[in-house]
Parts: C-alpha cells; sequence; structure tokens
C-alpha cells in the first residue's frame, strides 16, 4: 500500500480491503462511565488551559465532556478513558507501556536487567517512561535516545558551497 491509497482510505473513511468504518479514539465509547473519569484531574487542566473554573460555565460537566468527544452516550470516548481515566489499564489492558532495560545499546548482545509496567493516564505513562529512560542511564553517557545534555542550536548564514569546491569538478 502506498501513500496515495492510505490517504484516499483515510479519506473515505473505511478500509476498501475490510469494508469497515475507520474509528478514532475520540469515536469510540468504551465501557467506562463518568464515575471512572478524573474529575479533579480534568478540573486542574481545564483551569490551567482556558483560564476559568469549572463550577463557572453555563453548561453541565457532561455537556462539555460530550463536547469535547470525552464523553460519548454516558461512556468514556476510548480518548476519555486514556487520558482522563482513573486506572484506565483495568478496562483496557493493551494500552499501558512494558519498559525493559538491557544493559548496553543491542538487545541481543545486553544483559537483561529489568522490566516494569507503566500503567496509568497516558500523561503519567509518559512520565513515567522518561523517568525510566533516565534512571536506567545511571552514569552511562552514551545511550542513543537521551542527550546527556540538551542541545545547543547554532544557527548560521548560507554555506558558500562552491567556495570549497574543486574547480576541477566543474
Amino acid at each position: 500500500m502506498d501513500c496515495n491509497e492510505l490517504l484516499d482510505i483515510l479519506n473515505r473513511g473505511e478500509d476498501s480491503a475490510h469494508s469497515s468504518e475507520l474509528h478514532f479514539a475520540d469515536e469510540l465509547a468504551t465501557e467506562a462511565t463518568i464515575a471512572s473519569f478524573d474529575k479533579d484531574f480534568f478540573r486542574l487542566l481545564y483551569k490551567n488551559y482556558c483560564e476559568e473554573e469549572l463550577e463557572k460555565l453555563s453548561i453541565s460537566l457532561e455537556q462539555l465532556l460530550t463536547n469535547l468527544k470525552i464523553l460519548k452516550n454516558d461512556k468514556l470516548t476510548l480518548a476519555g478513558l486514556l487520558l482522563f481515566g482513573k486506572n484506565p489499564e483495568r478496562l483496557r489492558p493493551q494500552f499501558v507501556i512494558k519498559a525493559t532495560h538491557f544493559a548496553g545499546n543491542d538487545i541481543s548482545a545486553g544483559e537483561f536487567i529489568d522490566k516494569q509496567d507503566l500503567h496509568g493516564k497516558l500523561i503519567e505513562q509518559f512520565k513515567e517512561g522518561k523517568h525510566k529512560i533516565r534512571r536506567s542511564r545511571g552514569a552511562k553517557s552514551d545511550h542513543p535516545f537521551l542527550p546527556r545534555k540538551r542541545p545547543r542550536i547554532q544557527l548560521h548564514g548560507p554555506r558558500q558551497w562552491h567556495s570549497t569546491r574543486d574547480k576541477s569538478m566543474q
């Protein structure tokens, strides 16, 4: 399948090979009810992002969540569950990070050191995954994924490629 076929499938909203619709995380309802929704976490994020209190809105929390595609038919959508659910791994155990630590940079040559399943909301998994990588690095400076220091961005003017070229090659 090439890029144009994939774009065509996405534009049509269906898989031509299986004639089934493509669904996105904000469209798929889960079994999770509003009781599985972490209201305190959402309230904090909403206040930081929208700079207003949830309690001061003219619509109900349920209507707001429906408008944001976090809630559908009184059930959390997959996006709502993964972003704001309490213990989403209970309903969707496939959405966890399985972190495995090997010595060195090559799985086949390195020895197994540790493994851990990272659970929770996506943001919690992301943060814990970052910490896990940093902890596993220890004093090593040759980790391929995280540089020891933040890279500095250096801006240069346009290069004069023609001035370094061998004149005999022209």
